[in-house]
């Protein structure tokens, strides 16, 4: 595993405020209002409050699926809950290598916005959870396409950088 660096108070501060911003776009995206917004259930955890299995060297993020219930357990609502898991070491290590910090806000917000549109397929039962390598390839170039879709007219500084950078992992329209 690479060295664990992790984001300091000012990067989970960014990381939570673009989680709000994220939350907003795919929203609108999809057309989901407040209410049945607050019934997808997902959490944010950076490097330092992820468990061991919740921890890869090979992403900026990965969703985690738990099962919740609301209640007591024997008559309790069973829930869907998500949780995306930052990867702050792989982050870092990017945005090092770029040698530029201003490409973390983009970075962040393609990459939460990626998670959020799973979350959301997910929780609509549009793609399962669990799938074969085949399936995730495809669920994968659905969900960065629909990412390009949400992203591609920010006006945030590096924006277009990530956008090309993952060109070649969506579906390209003719």
């Amino acid at each position: 595993m690479s060295q664990h660096l992790h984001f300091d108070k000012k990067g989970i501060e960014l990381a939570n405020s673009t989680l709000d911003d994220a939350a907003s776009l795919t929203r609108s995206y999809y057309n989901i209002d407040t209410k049945d917004w607050k019934e997808i259930k997902y959490d944010l955890k950076t490097l330092e409050d992820l468990k061991k299995d919740e921890i890869t060297d090979n992403a900026f993020a990965q969703l985690s699926k738990y099962r919740g219930v609301s209640g007591k357990a024997s008559q309790g609502f069973r829930f869907n809950f998500f949780r995306i898991c930052l990867q702050d070491h792989k982050i870092m290590e990017a945005v090092k290598k770029r040698g530029d910090r201003t490409c973390l806000k983009p970075l962040l917000l393609y990459v939460m916005t990626h998670e959020l549109i799973h979350i959301v397929r997910f929780n609509r039962l549009i793609k399962r959870f669990e799938g074969s390598s085949f399936e995730r390839e495809i669920e994968e170039k659905n969900v960065h396409s629909d990412t390009y879709n949400i992203l591609r007219n920010t006006e945030i500084h590096g924006m277009n950088d990530i956008l090309n950078h993952y060109r070649d992992f969506r579906f390209i329209e003719n």
